[in-house]
């Protein structure tokens, strides 16, 4: 199973306490209107929006929020409006796929929807996701429904930590800070998976699992690569991804390999006495990643270089 979407995550895992502290603020009218949620990528920072959307929408409906088990019920009309994308009062944005921004249109996209007038109640929610890829242009079309939001309106931006956000809109929102514990990274991906992780994957690889998210698209890389996790080392990993390309291929790969190369590489710095060698290596081999990036250039060169050099020594 994957969580790359989070809308149909019908359970929420290890963010009671926020939940509720949420809940409380919504029952007592002290919810801000312009809520951002930072933490890392992957730990469920929309899919805590998502499941609090469906607690706001839902609450006085057949097939109501279960609070107790922080689970939407999937008959509940909010939900499948939602996954169908046609609910009326909800408007979200995401990062559209190979684009390195959002984009101006988007923002028009949402101030129409801001505009119109609410159909099932009175609540009107904006969901953006990735809010760090908001260029200066599509900030600055929202500032207008930003500093003055319709009533009843509730805006939330999702944001990767590790990414700034214009501060023209981080001032404007009140921030919550969200993450996981490294139990509560394990515990997350086996409820979502249904397994044990550690009976798939060996420690090495667990320990440098930062989010949720990651482990699991590693698990699921594994299962489809037909890569066992709990012999293959880390460089013996690697070696097989550079030698048979799937670097281009994988999705999970497209989007992570050069993380696995710098968690490579931290692990190197662990055990090694020469943590200045290590650390210049890393640099330099991500410096000419940057480049072939930059300039949308094959990186198989660079990979095999740092193959030869790191990997084979």
């Amino acid at each position: 199973m994957s969580i790359s979407d989070s809308k149909k995550q019908t359970h929420l895992y290890n963010y009671k306490n926020e939940f509720n502290y949420f809940i409380d603020m919504f029952s007592n009218n002290k919810l801000p209107n312009k809520i951002l949620i930072k933490g890392k990528k992957g730990i469920g920072k929309c899919t805590f929006a998502y499941h609090f959307i469906n607690y706001i929408f839902s609450k006085n409906e057949k097939n109501s929020y279960d609070i107790n088990n922080l689970k939407i019920n999937e008959k509940n009309k909010n939900y499948i409006l939602l996954n169908e994308s046609v609910h009326p009062n909800i408007f979200i944005i995401d990062l559209e796929e190979k684009k390195k921004s959002i984009d101006i249109e988007s923002s028009r996209e949402i101030i129409k929807f801001n505009n119109k007038s609410s159909l099932i109640n009175n609540n009107k929610i904006i969901l953006i996701n990735d809010s760090e890829f908001l260029n200066l242009n599509s900030a600055n079309a929202l500032l207008k429904i930003i500093e003055e939001p319709n009533e009843n309106t509730l805006i939330i931006l999702i944001q990767d930590s590790s990414k700034n956000i214009l501060e023209t809109l981080s001032s404007r929102f009140i921030s919550f800070n969200f993450k996981l514990n490294f139990d509560q990274v394990l515990d997350t991906a086996n409820k979502i998976l249904n397994i044990d992780i550690k009976d798939f994957i060996s420690t090495e690889y667990l320990y440098y699992s930062l989010t949720p998210e990651f482990l699991i698209n590693l698990y699921n890389f594994s299962r489809e690569e037909k890569i066992n996790l709990k012999e293959t080392r880390f460089r013996e990993l690697i070696s097989i991804i550079i030698e048979k390309s799937l670097f281009k291929k994988n999705i999970f790969l497209i989007n992570n390999f050069n993380l696995l190369i710098e968690l490579y590489f931290n692990k190197l710095i662990k055990i090694n006495t020469d943590k200045e060698y290590i650390y210049n290596s890393y640099n330099e081999v991500m410096r000419n990643i940057n480049i072939a990036n930059k300039y949308n250039l094959d990186k198989e060169n660079v990979y095999n270089e740092f193959k030869t050099k790191f990997l084979n020594a």
